[in-house]
């Protein structure tokens, strides 16, 4: 079972098992909590939402040296070069193996080193201090 820093309570329909009864396409995955054993409170998908979002860079912006996800493909990135062919233009991730073209603007995951995911995650559980319960930011912090 998974597991997360952000606020969540058990799931209730699997009690935080994770699989539920058996369906043919996804096995005995629990649709409550899509298997994972536990659903975030609003203040924890608030937060939750916070560092997925940190995540994310324009392509354009892609760090050197970074792991950067977009869609299924994932690649190294050694060089961002922006490109014009046949009346497109756009942006080409140039990684060991292969090279990914996007629109300057696609937003891309950067999938961060362990270090700096603790630092993300840091900054993430100081900004769901800063929530109330519904998952706004409470008035002194407005």
């Amino acid at each position: 079972m998974k597991t997360t820093p952000f606020d969540h309570s058990v799931c209730t329909r699997c009690n935080g098992r994770g699989n539920y009864s058996f369906n043919l396409v996804t096995g005995t995955r629990c649709f409550g909590c899509n298997g994972s054993g536990y659903k975030f409170t609003k203040k924890g998908k608030a937060a939750n939402q916070f560092y997925q979002n940190s995540l994310n860079v324009k392509a354009k912006d892609a760090p050197i040296g970074s792991l950067v996800k977009s869609g299924a493909s994932k690649i190294r990135v050694v060089e961002v070069v922006e490109y014009s062919q046949n009346g497109q233009s756009g942006v080409k991730l140039i990684g060991k193996t292969f090279e990914l073209y996007l629109n300057p603007e696609t937003i891309v995951q950067v999938l961060p080193s362990v270090k700096a995911q603790k630092e993300l995650f840091t900054k993430a559980l100081e900004y769901q201090d800063k929530l109330t319960k519904a998952g706004t930011l409470k008035k002194k912090y407005q």
